[in-house]
């Protein structure tokens, strides 16, 4: 459908929030109001390939707006990190197909608290042998160490990592014995106002990095929500 906001709305609403320190975010559908969005400059969490055929058709890669951290976090609606336990793939009734991921919840960065979590991803191989794998999607692994950052599930509990790979963090040891935070580009590009890119395979920052990072993000969304009345 045709877009909700001109580039120069979005622009001055960019503006506004950058002048209070905040960043403006979006969720968007739609090749136009996509496009829009990324002109003024606006965080998009995730696109479909299908929304924007002519990156599509250079590249088998799935697409989304490259994100810093704490934009990323922005655009989350739960950041956790966790052990991945076990999964379990089904199918909707319009044939999409889905794993259900458990998570033995070690930290809540965002989001309600919980011990534990089943987090349904788009994509997986069923029983019978059929499977389904979205571009860009990162996939987990059982005993996987991981950070996730996740956008708000839709009405049949799906969620997408927030910017495609760059919602999953996989936490390892170095040779070194260190703590690492591993984020893996594979078959994505990441594309910006000006340029489209493919991602770099690989991005590794410490794990305490990563964390300090993700707690100060948490303490400026907190400040710049609005006050209860």
């Amino acid at each position: 459908g045709a877009a909700s906001y001109t580039v120069e709305e979005l622009a001055a609403a960019v503006e506004e929030g950058r002048k209070h320190g905040l960043k403006v975010a979006a969720h968007a559908h739609g090749t136009e109001g996509i496009k829009n969005a990324i002109a003024a400059g606006v965080a998009i969490g995730f696109i479909a390939p299908a929304f924007l055929p002519e990156f599509q058709s250079r590249s088998e890669a799935g697409t989304a707006v490259q994100l810093d951290l704490d934009e990323a976090f922005l655009a989350s609606d739960l950041v956790v990190e966790g052990l991945v336990t076990d999964a379990r793939s089904g199918e909707l009734g319009d044939g999409t197909i889905y794993t259900d991921w458990d998570l033995r919840v070690e930290r809540t960065f965002w989001g309600e608290e919980a011990e534990t979590r089943t987090i349904r991803l788009p994509g997986g191989m069923l029983a019978t042998g059929r499977g389904m794998l979205l571009p860009g999607m990162p996939r987990l692994v059982e005993g996987e160490h991981v950070v996730l950052l996740l956008e708000e599930p839709n009405r049949d509990g799906l969620r997408r990592t927030t910017g495609l790979s760059q919602g999953k963090y996989r936490i390892v040891t170095s040779s070194r014995g260190e703590s690492v935070a591993v984020r893996t580009g594979d078959h994505v590009s990441l594309i910006t106002a000006r340029n489209t890119r493919v991602a770099d395979r690989n991005g590794m920052l410490g794990y305490a990095d990563l964390v300090a990072r993700l707690e100060a993000a948490r303490q400026e969304r907190i400040a710049a929500a609005p006050a209860p009345r």
